[in-house]
């Protein structure tokens, strides 16, 4: 839920549809790191939090590189109001290089939370 989201619409029609709260931030990805755990006042380390994003680029490397769990969705909720370039690098992504990823024998990095949802 960044600030160029017009009243937060999309954040809402996400929180709506999986149940789950989308911290309203304004630093766009991979940055922002500071304003998840502000948000959270340090009641939360970083193995306790998960970001689910369609972007290898921005949602995945922001939580690779804090060290949160991450989901990489394949298929966003919605495709409209995103910019051209967005849409171009996100079919770049998915269609491509995480296609080559998987290929070459990538595999997502261990994260504690795995353990959990195993059992």
């Amino acid at each position: 839920g960044t600030n160029d989201d017009a009243e937060y619409r999309e954040a809402k029609i996400v929180e709506d549809a999986l149940g789950v709260p989308v911290l309203r931030h304004s630093a766009k990805k991979p940055g922002g790191f500071d304003e998840l755990t502000a948000h959270y006042n340090g009641a939360l380390t970083p193995d306790q939090i998960c970001i689910i994003g369609d972007r290898l680029f921005t949602d995945v490397l922001f939580g690779t590189l804090h060290g949160l769990l991450t989901v990489h969705v394949t298929q966003s909720l919605k495709h409209e109001g995103d910019n051209v370039l967005a849409r171009a690098i996100k079919a770049l992504e998915n269609g491509i290089l995480l296609r080559l990823l998987q290929g070459v024998g990538v595999k997502p990095i261990y994260h504690p939370a795995r353990e959990k949802i195993k059992k």
